[in-house]
């Protein structure tokens, strides 16, 4: 799941619309052999195009007064109990945690539904 998240992210970055698919690599065969998927051939590959972007430490610093930030990491990572290898760990002040496994149910995406409901719960309104 982290790896889909990175590649998510990095394809959102670049202006590429990007979904993460629930199935799996049959889901992903069934929609080339359709037709239906995108040619990434034809996109314009420009940094920062896409509906995710970076932010610099000052910038963040100042949007954390008035924007909510989640944090998908596990609760110890979110702690700072585990640092994975990094220098320093914890959460940003007033990251509200939201662990990735709970998008899962068993080996797949939870229902649709139920996704959308859990950021709602814990205060985020959704941007479909």
């Amino acid at each position: 799941m982290t790896e889909a998240a990175r590649v998510w992210f990095i394809l959102q970055y670049f202006g590429l619309p990007t979904v993460i698919l629930n199935g799996g690599w049959p889901e992903v065969k069934a929609s080339v052999l359709s037709g239906t998927d995108p040619d990434p051939r034809a996109a314009d590959l420009t940094p920062a195009s896409g509906r995710v972007g970076l932010m610099d430490r000052a910038r963040l610093k100042t949007a954390l007064e008035t924007e909510t930030v989640f944090d998908a990491r596990t609760e110890a990572e979110h702690l700072g109990r585990d640092l994975k290898s990094n220098a320093r760990g914890g959460h940003l002040p007033g990251a509200v945690l939201l662990p990735h496994a709970n998008l899962l149910d068993g080996p797949r995406l939870r229902a649709t539904d139920a996704l959308r409901a859990w950021p709602t719960r814990a205060g985020f309104t959704p941007d479909l």
